[in-house]
C-alpha cells in the first residue's frame, strides 16, 4: 500500500511517499510562520525499516534546516511511529512545530536511528538524539523544551534511560564511604616497630574529619603524622616515636604488645558521608627477647697434654677457679693454654625474626705475671664449624677442628671482656644452627704470660625478635 504525505507550507510544497507495512496513511502539515520570523525550517523523516528491508527516507531542507536519513533495524521489522524531528528553526521565543503521528517525545523505538537535525533557540524543543538497540536515550533538552522516554530532563541536565536528571548535574553522591583495604592486617601478628599504617578508602575523604575520627591505641593523637595520595583515597599513618615491642628474658611469659586502629563515623566523603559504622583493626608487633646462655661445658686444655692423652679439665659447676690463657715455651718442650667451651641446643625459637645482636663475654682475675701479654699480645676468640660435645676424655681430635677467629675478646686486663659475634652468629641461626663450640687462644704474648679467665663466668648474650 502506499502513503502519502501532503506538508502544505507557507513557501513550499512537497509530496513524499513510500510503504510502510500495509496501510496508508496521510498527514496533513501546517506551518504558520510568524511575521519576521528569521529562518527557514527543514522538515527530517526519520526513515522506515520492513522485516530485513532498508530504511529510505527523504526530506526537504529550506536554508538554514537540517537534514538526516534513518538507518534500518538489522533482521527485524521496526515500527517507527512517526520518528518525526522538531525541525524547523525559530527565533527566540518562536513557536514549536511538531509532525506526524509521533511517538513519545519523537523517539525511535527497537533498532531505527534517528538523527533530529536544526538548531533550537530558547523557547523550542528539541531531541538530540534517538538510541539505538531498543533504548532510548535524550541528549539534553534545549533550554525550556522537556523531553519524554527514558527520563526528564530540566534546565541544563542530562538523561539517560530510566534516569532522571537534575539541574546542574548527576544526583549528588549520597553513599556512605567504605574502607577497601588496611596494612598491616587485621590480626596480623610480627609488625616490626617502623611499620605504618596505610588505609585504602573506596572514595577521596574529607581529610580534616578523617584526622577527628581516628585514633590508635597507645599513641598520643599529636604522635600521629598523616600522609594523603594526590587522589584524597589512600592515608598513611606514621607514629612519629615509631611502634614498641614488649620485652622480656622469658620467651613463654612476655606476649605481644596489640595496637587497635579505630575510626569512627565522625569520617566521611567530600559530600558529607560519613562511615556507616565505626572501623576497628588490630595488630600486633614483634616480641623482644633478651637471653642469657651459659655454656653447656666450660673447659680449658693445653696443648702439651691434650696429646699426650691427657683429659681436658672441666670447670665445676659454679666454680670460679681460674685457668690461663698463654703459652709457656721452655728449652726441651712447650704448651699452650686454651679455653673452650661448648653451648649445645641454644633455646632459640626456629619462628625467630631477626637476631639482633649477639655477644660473648667473660671475666678476668689479675693476670700471672702481673703484666697482661707486656708484648701487646691479645685473647682471640675462635669458633669450629664443627661441633664436639665436650667430654673428660677422647679429645684428642679437639686441637684438629677447623677453627676461625671471630674477634678479638680482649687486648689488656679488664674485669669483664666481651666481643660482638652477630654477624657470625645471625646466619648461623638463620640456617637452624643451635649447637656452637669456641675456644679462647693467645695471639703475640709473650713467653709465659698470661691472660687468666674464672670458670663459670663465659656468657652467651643474645637480643632477638620474635612474633
Amino acid at each position: 500500500m502506499a502513503k502519502s504525505v501532503l506538508i502544505n507550507f507557507n513557501r513550499h510544497l512537497a509530496l513524499l511517499a513510500f510503504s510502510v507495512g500495509c496501510s496508508t496513511y496521510s498527514a496533513t502539515i501546517n506551518r504558520v510562520e510568524p511575521p519576521d520570523a528569521g529562518l527557514d525550517g527543514g522538515v527530517e523523516i526519520g526513515g522506515k525499516s520492513s522485516t530485513g528491508g532498508a530504511a529510505t527516507s527523504s526530506s526537504s531542507s529550506a536554508p538554514g534546516g537540517a537534514t538526516s536519513t534513518g538507518s534500518s533495524a538489522s533482521g527485524g521489522a521496526t515500527d517507527i511511529a512517526g520518528a518525526t524531528g522538531i525541525g524547523a528553526a525559530t527565533g527566540t521565543g518562536g513557536p514549536t512545530e511538531t509532525a506526524g503521528n509521533s511517538s513519545t517525545g519523537g523517539v525511535v523505538a527497537v533498532g531505527g536511528l534517528s538523527s533530529l537535525g536544526g538548531t533550537y533557540p530558547t523557547g523550542s524543543a528539541g531531541i538530540a538524539s534517538a538510541a539505538t538497540g531498543g533504548t532510548s536515550a535524550i541528549g539534553g533538552a534545549a533550554t525550556g523544551g522537556t523531553a519524554t522516554a527514558g527520563g526528564a530532563s530540566s534546565t541544563g541536565g542530562v538523561s539517560t534511560t530510566g534516569v532522571a536528571a537534575t539541574t546542574g548535574g548527576f544526583p549528588g553522591d549520597t553513599l556512605p564511604p567504605t574502607i577497601l583495604h588496611i596494612a598491616p592486617a587485621d590480626g596480623a601478628t610480627g609488625v616490626t616497630s617502623d611499620s605504618t599504617v596505610e588505609i585504602t578508602f573506596s572514595e577521596a575523604m574529607n581529610q580534616s574529619s578523617v584526622r577527628n575520627g581516628l585514633s590508635v591505641s597507645g599513641v598520643l593523637p599529636g604522635s600521629l603524622n598523616l600522609a594523603w595520595n594526590a587522589a584524597g583515597t589512600t592515608l598513611t599513618i606514621t607514629p612519629s616515636t615509631g611502634l614498641s615491642y614488649n620485652t622480656g628474658t622469658d620467651l613463654n611469659s612476655v606476649s605481644a604488645k596489640s595496637y587497635t586502629v579505630l575510626l569512627s563515623t565522625v569520617a566521611s566523603d567530600l559530600s558529607g558521608n560519613p562511615l556507616e559504622s565505626t572501623f576497628t583493626s588490630t595488630f600486633a608487633t614483634l616480641r623482644k627477647i633478651s637471653q642469657t646462655v651459659v655454656p653447656t661445658v666450660d673447659a680449658h686444655y693445653d696443648s702439651l697434654g691434650l696429646a699426650l692423652g691427657d683429659a681436658i679439665e672441666i670447670c665445676p659447676a659454679g666454680s670460679i677457679e681460674a685457668y690461663r690463657i698463654g703459652t709457656l715455651t721452655s728449652s726441651s718442650n712447650g704448651s699452650t693454654w686454651y679455653g673452650v667451651f661448648s653451648f649445645e641446643n641454644v633455646p632459640v625459637p626456629s619462628s625467630i625474626y631477626d637476631l639482633s645482636s649477639a655477644g660473648i663475654s667473660g671475666t678476668q682475675t689479675p693476670p700471672d705475671p702481673l703484666t697482661f701479654y707486656s708484648d701487646g699480645g691479645s685473647v682471640l676468640l675462635q669458633e669450629s664449624s664443627t661441633y664436639m660435645v665436650l667430654a673428660p676424655t677422647g679429645m684428642k681430635p679437639l686441637r684438629a677442628l677447623p677453627w676461625v677467629t671471630i674477634g678479638t675478646f680482649a687486648t689488656a686486663y679488664e674485669v669483664t671482656t666481651s666481643v660482638d659475634i652477630t654477624s657470625t652468629f645471625a646466619p648461623e641461626i638463620a640456617d637452624g644452627t643451635r649447637s656452637f663450640l669456641f675456644q679462647l687462644t693467645q695471639q703475640n704474648g709473650g713467653n709465659g704470660e698470661y691472660a687468666n679467665y674464672e670458670c663459670s663466668t663465659v656468657k652467651l648474650a643474645l637480643v632477638y625478635l620474635v612474633p
